[in-house]
Order: structure tokens, then C-alpha cells, then sequence
């Protein structure tokens, strides 16, 4: 089978290398070039416009063509990309939230809009003063409808997004005293562990256990962000024990099926949409190694 791309090589802002663009296989017209985005060949040659959801971008003069209507003070209304090309990666053109290693809020930028993307990386300074950041990992949020809420109340120096690796997920399942049972046994742990009861609440009643706090809305925007080991989203608190819940019911022994169907049961027909991605991901979630690193999960009640 053909592989059907162009191979380019650009100058940095974008514009592509004269004699340095290759065309593999047969297709005609690849849609994408620099920085993933959309090329815009019917105004100038290749490689000079491209298009992202919320601008338009030249490579020759490295500046977006239209305004940004929420600027970032210190660069042009038409600077793209914090004019760091290379550095920065702005998939949509629209918002990204950054935070720095520990998971603590350094500032947004690209304020296009109000959209629902995050970085974690390290800020630096250049020769000059001038701050600029490499982003690590890049991600999106699960709930664009409530994580907003706690997004815009961030203040600098915020703690924000907790990182949850393979062996930590091994360590709370171990201690929330999951492994496979049988079709009885796994039933009745999960129907009694699932939520709130007598003693307060249950085994699997993550999101609690994670610091959200019950009963939907803007609840859920209490607690941390959680990005698990290997995922390109981001969790709030309550969704992170959807996420969680959805893995525990796997490792019990439920089909993803009953899990779904359970999950429905135990809020009644409201779960949403976004609970339900979080359950699905969790529970297709594949840890890499079988060893525990210990996370201390009871401390965030």
C-alpha cells in the first residue's frame, strides 16, 4: 500500500524550503503541512497560508492575518504561536492553559477564545528577559462545559493537575481492594461500593476520594485536574473517579456493557456524557506494568 504524504522541511516560521518538499506515494494535494495545520494553497504557492478553526496563519511574515481579539499585552495582536514557532504548538488557535512540572497554573495564552487546552512544560527566560515556555505534554479537557469554571478561577502558583501513573492506578487498586471476582461476588461489591452508604462512602467512590464533591453541575470543578499515564485528557476530580470507577469494573470482571449499564443505574439515567467518555477510557485503559507505586488516595477525602 502506498503511503500517501508530502515530506517537507520549512524555514522556521513555516514556509516551506525551495527543493526540499517531497511527494510519497500518489496522492495529490495533502491537506496538512506546518505545525499540523490545514495548508491554504489557493491564494499564494504551497506552503505560504495555513488554517487553523480560529485564524489564518502566512509563513512568510510569521503573523496570523486576522486580529487576536484577546491578546496577549506584551506581542502583536497578530503574533501567532507567542511567535516561538518551533517551541509552541497551537493546534486550533484557541486557548491553551499552562502549567509547570508539579502541576501548578503558570498562565494562559492564545486567548482566541475561551478553548479548553492545556500544556505542562517549564518556563524560561531568554538572553533578553523575555519569558518563553516548552511545552512537554499537551492536552485537552474531558468536560469543556464545567472545567472552564475552575480553569478561569486559577491564580498563578495554583496547584491544578495531578499526574497519576500506571503503578499509582495498581496502587489504588489495591487499596480500594479490587481484583477479579465472580459474577455474585463482583455484583454485590460493586452495587455497595459504587457510592454513597452507611458507612459513609464506598470503596469505589473515587471521585469523592480524589477531592470532587457529589451531585454534578459546578461541583465538579472542585479538587485538582488528573492526567493519567499515557492520556491526552484531562480529568476534574469527579471525572478522574469515573475514569478510575470504569478501570476497577474491567479488573472486577465486567464487560464494558454492564459497566456502562451500571454506571446509568447508579445515578439514575443522569450520567453524562462526559462521565460516560471518562468511564469508557478507563476502563480500556491498559496499565503497562503489574508493579504499585503507593498514592495516597485517602488523604484527598
Amino acid at each position: 500500500m502506498p503511503t500517501n504524504r508530502v515530506i517537507s522541511q520549512h524555514h522556521p516560521f513555516g514556509m516551506v524550503m525551495p527543493n526540499r518538499n517531497w511527494q510519497a506515494g500518489s496522492a495529490e494535494g495533502y491537506r496538512f503541512g506546518f505545525n499540523t495545520q490545514e495548508k491554504d494553497d489557493e491564494v499564494y504557492q504551497t506552503g505560504v497560508l495555513y488554517s487553523a478553526k480560529f485564524w489564518v496563519y502566512s509563513s512568510t511574515i510569521g503573523r496570523r492575518w486576522n486580529i487576536d481579539l484577546k491578546p496577549n499585552n506584551s506581542l502583536s495582536y497578530y503574533a501567532c504561536f507567542e511567535n516561538s514557532p518551533i517551541i509552541n504548538t497551537d493546534i486550533f488557535g484557541d486557548t491553551i492553559y499552562r502549567f509547570n512540572t508539579k502541576g501548578e497554573f503558570i498562565d494562559v495564552t492564545n486567548l482566541d477564545e475561551a478553548g479548553l487546552w492545556g500544556a505542562i512544560g517549564e518556563l524560561k527566560q531568554d538572553e533578553n528577559g523575555v519569558n518563553y515556555f516548552i511545552g512537554d505534554r499537551y492536552f485537552k479537557f474531558n468536560d469543556s462545559r464545567i472545567d472552564i469554571f475552575k480553569l478561569e478561577s486559577l491564580d498563578e502558583g495554583d496547584q491544578a493537575i495531578t499526574t497519576i501513573s500506571d503503578r499509582e492506578i495498581n496502587s489504588i487498586m489495591k487499596q480500594t481492594d479490587i481484583y477479579w471476582r465472580g459474577i455474585f461476588g463482583r455484583t454485590y461489591f460493586a452495587a455497595t461500593e459504587s457510592g454513597r452508604d452507611a458507612r459513609g462512602h464506598g470503596k469505589m467512590d473515587y471521585g469523592v476520594k480524589l477531592g470532587g464533591s457529589p451531585g454534578g453541575g459546578n461541583n465538579d470543578s472542585r479538587g485538582d485536574f488528573y492526567l493519567f499515564e499515557s492520556s491526552s485528557t484531562a480529568y476534574n476530580a469527579m471525572d478522574a473517579g469515573n475514569y478510575l470507577w470504569g478501570h476497577a469494573m474491567k479488573r472486577l470482571g465486567f464487560s464494558y456493557s454492564s459497566a456502562k449499564t451500571g454506571s446509568q443505574t447508579n445515578e439514575m439515567g443522569k450520567d453524562s456524557d462526559a462521565d460516560q467518555r471518562a468511564i469508557k477510557s478507563g476502563f480500556f485503559h491498559e496499565v503497562s506494568t503489574k508493579h504499585a507505586t503507593h498514592f495516597e488516595l485517602s488523604k484527598r477525602k
